[in-house]
């Protein structure tokens, strides 16, 4: 069975070759050695590959022969390697490969000089056995071993596969290391002192103790003693950025899972955006635990620490660049990102709502009360200006056109009747709303969205922008009242205006329900009241056209009894007959129209809110 299984997975490989990375992996994964195929899980049956090592014991500077081969025959396409401690600082690479085949790739992580400490691929073609020299350090770094990813095809691949502990003939000659992380935290971490003893970032706006999200801080000299507590499936990772962006930021992750509890100190470099796992040295006191649903942890950093980026486009040469994060020195901008992680690692997955953000810089050495929110002002803005739009001037000004043409009896309002001013006002900023709301995105992403769901939202928009401002052009070149073009385009005028609403209304369904980068609560929410707001919005409609039907019908039938009156009785002017026949708005449907007016604006200032709330 077996044996039919690594047949089958062969097989299968030939179709579905490792083309992520064919010419070898990214040199910046040496730090996790897990590829990330598009969320492709490790195998968790025996690997049927492994990692032999001789001698097994070792002396500073010593050369030992590694070797990666099949147990069973089977073929490997890819693979990625280092050696690690086994004790102490087990995320520090050390030693290098000094001899290896010539379709290797050697790589360098966490630099020293120009020591070749990882090594990848060159090509997708099959491999059975490959052979390395690797030296070791000029100082003991205690007892080590290898470990390797093989990859025989893009989805199937056996993560961390470890080599036999290598054993030390010289003690250990690093200093002790203190980033160890204890599984179990020492205390609750709750909000008590917030504002007053120490610092406190919280989420959503509205949370105070029971809160989806909190970061204490607290400086302490040169160190900053942090806690972290969230909502999340797996990881919850806080960060310090410049501005609202990603990109050049420091990141410090609590990673909770059943199988470990890890912190981890990271880097967004400024292209492309990806999260660099680094060195956890100089965090102290490290503390981390699985609580129910949160992930929970505490720890001490240096206020000032410095990151390694090594950066290469793969069309020029790679780079080193040395970034220092001082804290204390300035103010930053938090970040709040959480999500899953891979099965069995210590590797998270992309985050999948948007990072939560602060929208103004804090200054980590004030005891403040700050609150990060799920969307940058822009969206937020976007957001808002739509639902204004849409769900208020939009909607209100479709009723007033269809239904309510008697509002304001004969009177003129600047030289038109109020309907249509009501109308045309409410139109012309449905119109400049969108517009703004349309500019506004657009400049704050840049370009066009990439992302499959989100693109969605985007095209529907488009649609909408498109037709609004046919809608607006058409007002514009109305004929006059005797044109006999006026039928046609009162008909045309009022079916675009029809469709936009409905297009606009599925836009904003769709992105409270298809765009997954939006936080949960406030898809929850705002779906129910931007649903609720066009269900409701249907129904009045229909029921005042129903209504105006009857009117208009009664009418009719008034202007008849009308006529047959004026030709018996000559007293009775034309005027005073039109006067009779027309049926003015009666208390009924004031208290309706009163009541439309006030579900609708009372919809529209729910959804806006939630949208700043969260």
């Amino acid at each position: 069975m077996r044996n039919l299984l690594h047949v089958l997975c062969f097989i299968s490989g030939l179709f579905i070759q490792g083309g992520a990375f064919p010419f070898g992996a990214p040199f910046k994964s040496c730090a996790i050695i897990f590829p990330k195929h598009k969320g492709a899980e490790r195998q968790t049956t025996d690997a049927p590959y492994t990692i032999t090592v001789s001698p097994t014991s070792y002396s500073p500077g010593q050369d030992l022969t590694v070797t990666m081969w099949s147990k069973d025959a089977l073929a490997f396409r890819g693979f990625q390697i280092r050696s690690q401690r086994v004790n102490g600082d087990k995320e520090e690479i050390v030693g290098g490969f000094t001899n290896f085949p010539n379709d290797v790739k050697p790589q360098t992580w966490y630099p020293k000089g120009d020591n070749k400490n990882c090594l990848t691929h060159m090509n997708n073609e099959p491999k059975y056995n490959l052979t390395f020299t690797w030296k070791a350090p000029a100082t003991s770094v205690g007892d080590i071993h290898f470990s390797a990813t093989f990859i025989q095809s893009y989805a199937v691949f056996w993560y961390d596969v470890k080599s036999s502990v290598v054993k030390a003939m010289v003690p250990d000659a690093s200093a002790e290391f203190l980033g160890e992380v204890k599984p179990n935290l020492s205390a609750v971490i709750t909000a008590d002192g917030c504002g007053e003893t120490k610092g406190c970032l919280m989420s959503p706006r509205y949370c105070f103790y029971d809160c989806d999200f909190l970061v204490t801080y607290k400086v302490d000299g040169d160190f900053i003693d942090f806690e972290m507590k969230g909502k999340a499936d797996h990881f919850m990772s806080l960060a310090f950025s410049d501005d609202v962006r990603m990109g050049n930021d420091s990141t410090l992750t609590c990673l909770t899972a059943p199988w470990l509890s890890t912190v981890q100190l990271g880097y967004n470099p400024p292209n492309p955006k990806t999260n660099d796992k680094h060195r956890i040295t100089g965090i102290t006191n490290a503390e981390a635990e699985k609580q129910r649903d949160h992930v929970t942890c505490r720890f001490r950093r240096p206020r000032s620490m410095n990151v390694t980026w090594i950066s290469n486009d793969k069309t020029t040469p790679a780079t080193t660049t040395e970034v220092t994060f001082d804290l204390l020195s300035d103010t930053w901008h938090l970040f709040i990102a959480y999500g899953d992680a891979y099965d069995g690692t210590d590797v998270g997955h992309k985050h999948g709502p948007l990072p939560l953000i602060t929208h103004d810089k804090v200054d980590l050495q004030q005891k403040t009360l700050v609150y990060a929110y799920s969307l940058p002002r822009e969206v937020q803005a976007h957001g808002a200006m739509m639902i204004i739009a849409w769900v208020l001037c939009a909607g209100v000004s479709i009723i007033f056109a269809r239904s309510f043409k008697n509002l304001g009896d004969d009177k003129m309002y600047c030289g038109a009747k109020l309907w249509f001013q009501l109308h045309r006002i409410l139109a012309v900023l449905a119109f400049l709303l969108t517009v703004g709301a349309f500019v506004i995105i657009f400049v704050y992403k840049k370009e066009f969205v990439k992302d499959g769901r989100t693109q969605i939202h985007a095209g529907l928009g488009i649609a909408v922008q498109t037709l609004v401002l046919l809608q607006v052009v058409m007002g514009t070149l109305r004929p006059g009242p005797d044109s006999k073009f006026r039928p046609a385009f009162n008909t045309v005028h009022s079916i675009n205006g029809g469709l936009c609403w409905a297009l606009a209304a599925s836009t904003m369904i769709n992105a409270f329900t298809n765009i997954s980068i939006l936080p949960g609560n406030l898809k929850f929410v705002n779906l129910i009241v931007i649903s609720v707001a066009v269900g409701l919005q249907v129904l009045w409609d229909i029921g005042f056209a129903i209504n105006k039907y009857k009117k208009d019908k009664e009418g009719s039938e008034d202007k008849c009894s009308s006529y047959n009156l004026q030709t018996i009785s000559v007293n009775v002017s034309s005027k005073e007959v039109e006067k009779r026949a027309e049926r003015r708005m009666s208390v009924a449907e004031r208290g309706c129209l009163m009541l439309y007016m006030l579900s609708t604006v009372m919809l529209t200032v729910m959804g806006v809110t939630f949208i700043f709330m969260y």
